[in-house]
Parts: structure tokens; C-alpha cells; sequence
């Protein structure tokens, strides 16, 4: 556990990929490989990868013909049998699969050392030296059955996302920035779904982009190690910030793959009062924009907030990011009743519409959108598991708003209402930061004009 080789095992190496990728002439080869990287880092990996890629395309299993070895020879060294043992009652494609799931676990001969299909795919995401349409000895076009499995995982993974207006509109604003190679900024308030949107849409560019999503308490160290994980670098807590820095620089500069950051507002100092300049920011301008690397910043209103404290506090020059951001998109402030029911029934599957119309009344009564629709979807889902129940009723529906989620959503509210000596009454939260009151006077927490800096920002 304490070795840096096992600590770091987390899938193949993204600096070994982007190496590899770095050589093919076909967007769609680089593309492959950055896919099959992403799936070496879900849970079963590649051994998981090529069982499905097996049972996929069975009739590509077969053994390649040698001129100087019979059928019996290849047999043998297929199946992994010793010399003067009996063979079994089985032909050379049931063979093939065994060579396919173990490989044949022995060096028999520079030219017919078999590894298994993870460990092929292993090597021909890393190794230079085998071309990307070379074939093991058992399957033949792997590069063509890679291709149709990677087209067929986007596919589903289109499919398992309910789009709604707010969702459709970060997909077209990540598209243009995959496409132009330039940076946006995604901005929507809270549990409107944005999140959810780039997390799906990266899981359909496997291939093309990755999802990092910043800490409350975000520095450069643990902005790094995020970054670093998603691309498969090297982030041990052995491994100083400017080891990391470096990897990544190189990596992405390598590869020109997209990086989506979510909570983007962490990328500030989170403080009232800050004393130096938002160094991530400046470093995403200079090492990933002015190299050519598609950026996409999704955060909250609060983005900007901060923008303007850095700038009047420490003199940032906020310019020259409003120069790199190609786009800023202010997302709708909540979803559409339409939009907050196919979410539902997405959730729920085979909910009535009595049940949707409560959960979509639920949803609107909490003023909370699309995230009250994920907690009812939950606890309702904990109900039916502990009836036994393999499917979500109106009932589970109706218990789990009514005796859970409601419940606490007064105490929250009622907890929120803080009364003491010499203050007046916080009676809400509301969107942005609330106004104080210390007896005297009333001052709000950031003294600027958000107003006039947004239109600022805007016209610059």
C-alpha cells in the first residue's frame, strides 16, 4: 500500500496515452485511445471492457493461421497444454475465448507469447510499437470492434440522460467549445441540473473530454490532484504540486483533450477578504487556453462575485480571462413543469401520473427544481426496498415527500430563523450573500456594484 506503483494504479497512465496518441494521424485513433484509457479508470476496467467485447463480437474469435505451425501446434500454445498431455474435446474458437479471457500465462517464442485481451488493449494504448489496427492471434479487426463497442457505450450513454431545456442548452455551449477549441463559462444557480448535463455529456465524449469538479476548499494542490485523476496522472500525496503542474501541462497539451470543471467559483479564494490574484485562473489562461486546450468553467452565479473581488481587492486583471472566454452563458432560472416531470419519470420508471404531478408539485412547492426530484426519486427508493417492492408506487412517493422530505425541509427553514441579542431576523437564505446587520447599520458582505461589474464584464 505504501509503494508508489500500487498507490498510483488507477487505470492506464494518461502520460503513457497521450504519448501513444500523440503519433496517430486519425482524430478518430486518438479519440480511441483516450476512450479506452477513461474505461481502464471504471469500476472492472479493461478486464471488464474485453469480457463484453467477447461476448459482443463472438464470431471474431478465431486463431490466426501460421505457416511453420499445424493446427494441433497452435492448439497447444493456445490452450496452454504441455507437451505429451492429452488434449480436450474442444475446438480452436472455444480455445480462442480461453486465450482472450487469460491469454496463455507463458512466453512460448517471441511470436506466440498470447497475452489476454486486457492486457492486448493494455499495450496497444501504451506501446509504440504495435500499430492501432494490429490484431492478438484470436480476434480478428480489434480496432473495428473497439470502435463499434466505443460508439455503442456513447449511445447508451445519450440514452440514460433525460434532456430538458437548461441541460440541451450546456450541451450546445460544451459542443462549441470542443468544436472551436476555446473557452466557456456555464453559469446557472444550484440544483437546476447543470451539473448532471456536463457529467453526461462528458460520459458521452469519453474520448474527447474530462469532468473534474472543485472542493469548497480548493488550492492549488487539490485543484492539481483533481485534474490529475481525471487524466489518469500520477497524484499520489507523495507527488508535490509542481510535479503534478507539469504532467498535466504536458498531457493536455499533448493531447488537446477538453477539460470541464464544475464548481468553478472554488477556482477563487472563497474569503471576504483575499490577498493575492487567482493564480489557477491565470494558469488556465496561459498553460491550457493560449495552447489550444477547449476549456468549460460551470459554476454558479457566484462566479462572478468573486471575479469582482479579485479585481477590486487585488487589482486582477480580469481582462485578459474575459479576452479567453469565448462564451458566457447564463442558463434559465429553473426548469420548465414539462421538464421537472420527464425527469420524474425518468427517475421513476413506471410512475403514474398522479405520481409525477406530486413529484412535480413537490419540486415547485420546495423551490429546490430538478435536485428535489433526485431526493424524492431516493428516499421513495428506500421505501419500496424495505417493502420488498422492486418498483416505485405512489404510495412510496406520497410517504417519502410527506413524512421525510417535507418534514425536514420546515426544520431547515424553521432552524434557519436565528434570533440573537442586538441582530435582526435572518429569515430565509437567499441566493446570494445576506445582509448584516450589526445593530448600527446595515452593510452587505461584498460592498461592490455586482450590477455595473457584470455589465462591465459584458462590454469588455
Amino acid at each position: 500500500m505504501s509503494s508508489a506503483e500500487f498507490s498510483e494504479l488507477r487505470g492506464l497512465s494518461g502520460t503513457a496515452v497521450a504519448a501513444k496518441a500523440a503519433i496517430q494521424q486519425d482524430a478518430k485513433d486518438r479519440s480511441l485511445l483516450w476512450f479506452l484509457q477513461r474505461m481502464s479508470t471504471t469500476r472492472g476496467g479493461l478486464e471488464k471492457l474485453a469480457v463484453e467485447l467477447i461476448e459482443m463480437f463472438p464470431k471474431r474469435l478465431g486463431v490466426r493461421r501460421f505457416d511453420d505451425l499445424d493446427d494441433e501446434e497452435i492448439f497447444r500454445r493456445m490452450s496452454r497444454i504441455e507437451e505429451g498431455e492429452p488434449e480436450p474435446d474442444r475446438d480452436l474458437r472455444e480455445c480462442a475465448r480461453e486465450a482472450a479471457v487469460h491469454g496463455n500465462g507463458e512466453s512460448l517464442g517471441e511470436s506466440f507469447c498470447v497475452p489476454s485481451l486486457a492486457e492486448f488493449i493494455t499495450r496497444l494504448c501504451i506501446d509504440p510499437k504495435i500499430a492501432i489496427d494490429e490484431d492478438p492471434v484470436y480476434f480478428s479487426d480489434l480496432r473495428g470492434a473497439l470502435m463499434q463497442y466505443k460508439k455503442s457505450h456513447e449511445a447508451e450513454a445519450d440514452a440514460a440522460f433525460q434532456q430538458t431545456e437548461i441541460s440541451r442548452k450546456v450541451w450546445q455551449t460544451l459542443d462549441f467549445a470542443m468544436r472551436a477549441r476555446r473557452m466557456v463559462v456555464v453559469e446557472g444557480f444550484e440544483g437546476r441540473g447543470k451539473t448532471e448535463a456536463a457529467k453526461a455529456w462528458c460520459n458521452v465524449h469519453f474520448g474527447e473530454a474530462r469532468f473534474v469538479s472543485l472542493k469548497g476548499i480548493t488550492n492549488k494542490t487539490t485543484a492539481f490532484r483533481e485534474i490529475a485523476k481525471a487524466l489518469g496522472v500520477a497524484a499520489t500525496y507523495k507527488r508535490k504540486t509542481t510535479e503534478m503542474q507539469a504532467r498535466i501541462e504536458d498531457v493536455l497539451q499533448r493531447s488537446q483533450i477538453m477539460l470541464v470543471i464544475d464548481e468553478a467559483h472554488f477556482l477563487f479564494s472563497q474569503s471576504q477578504r483575499i490577498y493575492n490574484r487567482p493564480e489557477l485562473l491565470d494558469w488556465i489562461d496561459t498553460a491550457l487556453c493560449d495552447q489550444g486546450v477547449p476549456v468549460a468553467l460551470v459554476t454558479t452565479p457566484q462566479f462572478l462575485v468573486c471575479m469582482s473581488r479579485a479585481a477590486d481587492q487585488v487589482g486582477w486583471n480580469w481582462k485578459q480571462f474575459r479576452r479567453r472566454v469565448k462564451r458566457y452563458v447564463a442558463l434559465a432560472k429553473s426548469n420548465t413543469a414539462e421538464d421537472l416531470a420527464a425527469i420524474a419519470r425518468r427517475l421513476i420508471p413506471g410512475a403514474t401520473k398522479e405520481t409525477v404531478k406530486m413529484v412535480v408539485a413537490y419540486a415547485l412547492l420546495s423551490k429546490r427544481d430538478a435536485s428535489a426530484i433526485g431526493d424524492v426519486a431516493e428516499e421513495a427508493g428506500l421505501l419500496a426496498e424495505d417493502d420488498g417492492s422492486q418498483t416505485i408506487t405512489f404510495k412510496h412517493v406520497e410517504k417519502a415527500i410527506n413524512e421525510q422530505l417535507i418534514p425536514s425541509d420546515r426544520a431547515f427553514a424553521e432552524r434557519l430563523r436565528i434570533r440573537k441579542p442586538g441582530r435582526a431576523e435572518i429569515a430565509a437564505v437567499p441566493d446570494c450573500a445576506p445582509p448584516i446587520n450589526d445593530g448600527a447599520s446595515t452593510r452587505s458582505i461584498e460592498p461592490v456594484d455586482h450590477n455595473f461589474r457584470r455589465a462591465d464584464l459584458v462590454r469588455s
